[in-house]
Protein backbone atom coordinates (compact mmCIF):
# COMPACT_ATOMS: atom_id res chain seq x y z
CA UNK A 1 0.00 0.00 0.00
CA UNK A 2 1.29 3.64 -1.20
CA UNK A 3 1.33 6.39 1.48
CA UNK A 4 -1.19 8.39 -1.00
CA UNK A 5 -3.65 4.92 -1.22
CA UNK A 6 -3.06 5.04 2.71
CA UNK A 7 -4.53 8.73 2.94
CA UNK A 8 -7.32 8.55 0.30
CA UNK A 9 -8.72 5.41 2.29
CA UNK A 10 -7.78 6.84 6.29
CA UNK A 11 -9.56 10.36 5.04
CA UNK A 12 -11.91 10.09 2.02
CA UNK A 13 -13.56 6.64 2.82
CA UNK A 14 -13.16 6.58 6.64
CA UNK A 15 -13.27 9.98 7.18
CA UNK A 16 -10.55 9.01 10.15
CA UNK A 17 -8.38 12.26 11.24
CA UNK A 18 -4.48 11.93 11.81
CA UNK A 19 -5.44 11.53 15.77
CA UNK A 20 -7.82 8.72 15.35
CA UNK A 21 -5.69 6.74 12.82
CA UNK A 22 -2.83 6.94 15.10
CA UNK A 23 -5.07 6.11 18.01
CA UNK A 24 -6.40 3.43 15.90
CA UNK A 25 -2.87 1.48 14.99
CA UNK A 26 -0.97 2.35 18.10
CA UNK A 27 1.20 5.05 17.00
CA UNK A 28 2.04 8.76 16.94
CA UNK A 29 0.64 11.09 14.32
CA UNK A 30 4.24 12.27 13.14
CA UNK A 31 4.05 7.91 12.07
CA UNK A 32 0.75 8.56 10.03
CA UNK A 33 2.64 11.35 8.44
CA UNK A 34 5.66 9.59 7.43
CA UNK A 35 3.44 6.25 5.98
CA UNK A 36 1.22 9.22 3.68
CA UNK A 37 4.58 10.57 2.64
CA UNK A 38 5.95 7.23 1.76
CA UNK A 39 9.09 8.16 4.05
CA UNK A 40 8.91 4.89 5.94
CA UNK A 41 7.20 1.85 4.77
CA UNK A 42 3.60 1.13 5.50
CA UNK A 43 3.59 -2.38 8.24
CA UNK A 44 1.66 -4.72 6.57
CA UNK A 45 -1.07 -5.46 9.48
CA UNK A 46 -1.51 -1.77 9.20
CA UNK A 47 -2.40 -1.96 5.58
CA UNK A 48 -4.40 -5.16 6.23
CA UNK A 49 -6.23 -3.64 9.16
CA UNK A 50 -7.10 -0.28 7.24
CA UNK A 51 -8.41 -2.24 4.54
CA UNK A 52 -10.40 -4.21 6.46
CA UNK A 53 -11.91 -1.01 8.53
CA UNK A 54 -13.22 -0.62 4.42
CA UNK A 55 -15.79 -3.94 4.97
CA UNK A 56 -17.34 -3.01 8.42
CA UNK A 57 -20.08 -1.50 9.06
CA UNK A 58 -19.83 1.90 10.31
CA UNK A 59 -22.73 1.46 13.09
CA UNK A 60 -20.15 -1.56 14.13
CA UNK A 61 -17.13 0.60 14.67
CA UNK A 62 -16.37 3.43 12.65
CA UNK A 63 -18.49 6.02 13.79
CA UNK A 64 -18.01 4.69 17.36
CA UNK A 65 -14.46 4.92 17.06
CA UNK A 66 -14.50 8.61 15.49
CA UNK A 67 -17.18 9.98 17.89
CA UNK A 68 -15.53 8.75 21.56
CA UNK A 69 -11.87 9.89 20.06
CA UNK A 70 -13.57 13.58 19.85
CA UNK A 71 -15.38 13.32 22.58
CA UNK A 72 -12.35 12.54 24.83
CA UNK A 73 -9.74 14.68 22.90
CA UNK A 74 -12.19 17.88 20.92
CA UNK A 75 -9.85 17.10 18.03
CA UNK A 76 -10.06 17.22 14.54
CA UNK A 77 -6.53 17.68 12.78
CA UNK A 78 -6.51 16.28 9.34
Amino acid sequence: MTGAEFRKIRLDRLGFTLAEAAVMFGCDERTVKRWQADAVRIPGSVALALTALLFIDENEMALPLRSSWRDIHGTESR
